[in-house]
């Protein structure tokens, strides 16, 4: 059923037109037809003029630059989306690039790159701005998904939501692909990006098209980016989230300074998250960037910094996971951190002496403590074969959502992994996000799967 021109929309689009959306009325709503998106840029940039925006001062979710792309078509959508289940393709998709303005660290200017994905035949109404946050790519410039528009990837967690009707922006994340180190694992950083992203889509194609309400759906790191949009949402009155998706996404739980007690733990399999996390933090509070390997234990730091912040994580994870020339991968937590780095992060947190780059990355790290909305709708989605994000870890992040008072949905799918629960449970977040935007019943978690007991390492 996956990847269908003109599926069988009707009981779909009868539901929709109960609420401020709905479906065009060929494909069997009772909203009247939608006029196709025009933008408020004329989009003429080239992608290089685009990524290359200098950061300047201004209004969160200005408008800086704009390049449009090659459109894909309907048959090349549905040709694309073809190993999604229960994805009924009903338009073509034109795509562009911007960029817009944002904030990193509060009162510090940034600027954002980020796809924009317009149907060709959008739903009737006025409605919400889509944002899908992207999964953990690395920290060089092309790891920005908006250099790779054609990647699968892209396909399913993003191009599927614009293929039923409705109009996405998928953020790059501010220092990723422009100026600056993206705040990776930084919470209230990446929630700005997200959150000013539905504010730029919002006046790329005007506000009487796209409303203030907004749907956050992301995946992995991308699933915790759409949580801190609900945690960070108080700064910004003109979004209102109207729901949360997130697929396996990872979300606060212990804080990254008790993470520093932790000496014994093994980095089998965290070595490459950990270490982007590490050094993201230490480039955005240092103006020296090679000080942002202060973190890594003497002994590796010289390849792991060189490593980290050259390799997209595809490549990065094997090269911190297996040994080369000079570099014995490290076993433990204990032999991963600079042994002074990690006692001067301790005095701070423990005896208030926070003193130097450790002291920073401490005050930082204690900051970095988001609380979601209790009152936003959410989705948690998660597979029970994921061995990148475990059931058990997902179970923790789960927990802290409910500790925070939220209500979230939890829906497990027996047999998926990190990648295929994407493919497999966009259909029916699609559903669930509209009907919860719209104040509308909820559907039903279609799987039967449950999450484990929280175990984290």
């Amino acid at each position: 059923m996956g990847g269908r021109v003109q599926g069988s929309l009707v009981g779909f689009c009868s539901l929709l037109a109960l609420g401020s959306f709905g479906c065009s009325s060929d494909d069997g709503g009772d909203a009247a037809p939608a006029k196709p998106f025009e933008t408020s840029l004329a989009c003429t940039d080239t992608p290089d003029s685009v990524w290359g925006t200098p950061v300047t001062a201004g209004d969160r979710g200005d408008l800086l630059g704009c390049a449009e792309l090659a459109a894909l078509d309907a048959a090349e959508v549905a040709t694309r989306l073809q190993a999604m289940p229960e994805i009924d393709v009903v338009t073509g998709v034109r795509r562009f690039l911007i960029t817009y303005r944002t904030e990193r660290d509060k009162g510090e200017p940034g600027v954002g790159s980020a796809l924009v994905y317009l149907p060709e035949k959008p739903r009737g109404g006025l409605l919400p701005a889509v944002v899908g946050a992207h999964g953990t790519t690395g920290l060089a410039d092309a790891c920005a998904p908006s250099h790779a528009v054609d990647h699968p990837y892209l396909d399913s967690l993003v191009v599927s939501w614009a293929a039923a009707g409705l109009p996405v922006i998928a953020p790059d994340y501010a220092g990723l692909g422009t100026a600056g180190v993206q705040g990776y694992g930084n919470f209230p950083d990446t929630g700005r990006s997200v959150l000013d992203s539905a504010r730029a889509l919002r006046r790329l194609v005007g506000s009487d098209r796209v409303s203030e309400q907004a749907i956050f759906f992301g995946h992995s790191q991308g699933g915790g980016a759409a949580l801190a949009a609900a945690a960070y949402s108080n700064e910004t009155p003109d979004v209102k989230v109207g729901a949360i998706v997130s697929f396996a996404g990872v979300w606060a739980y212990l804080s990254f300074v008790e993470a520093f007690r932790l000496t014994s733990v093994s980095m089998t399999g965290l070595r490459g998250a950990v270490a982007t996390m590490l050094y993201a933090d230490l480039a955005n509070i240092t103006e020296d960037e090679s000080q942002s390997g202060a973190a890594f234990h003497p002994s590796i730091r010289t390849y792991m910094t060189e490593k980290t912040g050259t390799l997209c994580f595809q490549e990065l994870v094997p090269a911190l996971d297996n040994a080369a020339a000079g570099y014995v991968p490290a076993a433990t937590a204990g032999e991963f951190l600079d042994p002074d780095f990690r006692t001067s992060v301790l005095d701070c947190a423990d005896n208030g002496k926070c003193a130097g780059l450790p002291g920073k990355w401490a005050q930082r790290a204690k900051e970095n403590d988001p609380h979601v909305d209790p009152s936003v709708p959410i989705l948690y989605l998660a597979g029970d074969a994921d061995t990148e994000l475990k059931p058990a870890q997902a179970s923790c992040f789960f927990g802290r959502l409910v500790k925070d008072g939220a209500a979230p949905v939890e829906c497990v799918y027996p047999g998926e992994d990190h990648q295929s629960l994407v493919l497999n449970s966009t259909g029916f977040a699609v559903d669930w996000a509209t009907a919860a935007a719209r104040g509308a019943a909820l559907p039903a978690c279609p799987a039967d799967g449950a999450l484990p007991n929280c175990s984290l390492f």
